[in-house]
């Protein structure tokens, strides 16, 4: 899940069933917005209908959602008065339980929370990333810098025979410290 599967989807797409004997007003969002969230975040997502059964003047679907190959399946059952509306409604719970269009099922009294906890985590995460992709290079560069120094100072004592020559050692230095700086510019 990412911070994009839980984001509210906007008021404009929202609307409202009205209430009935039976249960409050309820918002709701069209099954093709959730299509359209899944098909930019997940492109490759896998979508089945697994049962349809009637009964008691009910249609019953059942789906399965996978939004990655390798990710958990979710299951949902949907019921309505039509097979469409049904597999809509199944669809949408699906989607729930990956967190896409969540929040319209917490009642008008309760605060949805999963957004907000997930993008305060997310906000934190890159930095601790940035830190240590930051460590790795100053750290490689450092050991460049160090190997080179090293090489030059056996070299010029004369306890260092293998490459004699000071020019090579010197290149070899700035070789291990642009190494270093290289792979600081590529983690970043």
């Amino acid at each position: 899940m990412n911070v994009q599967d839980a984001e509210p989807f906007p008021d404009s797409l929202v609307k409202q069933l009205p209430a009935t004997a039976k249960r409050p007003a309820l918002d709701y969002v069209s099954w093709y917005q959730y299509a359209a969230r899944l098909l930019i975040n997940y492109p490759d997502y896998e979508y089945a209908v697994t049962d349809v059964t009637f009964g008691n003047g009910l249609w019953a679907v059942s789906v399965s959602l996978q939004l990655e190959p390798d990710g958990p399946t979710k299951a949902a059952t949907g019921d309505d008065t039509t097979p469409s509306a049904a597999e809509s409604t199944a669809f949408k719970r699906a989607c729930a339980k990956f967190g896409i269009g969540l929040h319209l099922y917490f009642k008008s009294d309760e605060r949805y929370w999963l957004h907000e906890r997930l993008e305060a985590q997310y906000q934190t995460e890159p930095e601790i990333v940035e830190a240590g992709v930051v460590s790795v290079a100053v750290i490689a560069s450092a050991v460049g810098l160090i190997a080179g120094v090293l090489l030059m100072s056996l070299t010029f004592s004369g306890a260092f025979k293998i490459v004699s020559k000071p020019g090579v050692q010197i290149s070899l230095a700035l070789i291990a410290v642009v190494l270093g700086l290289y792979v600081w510019t590529k983690m970043k």
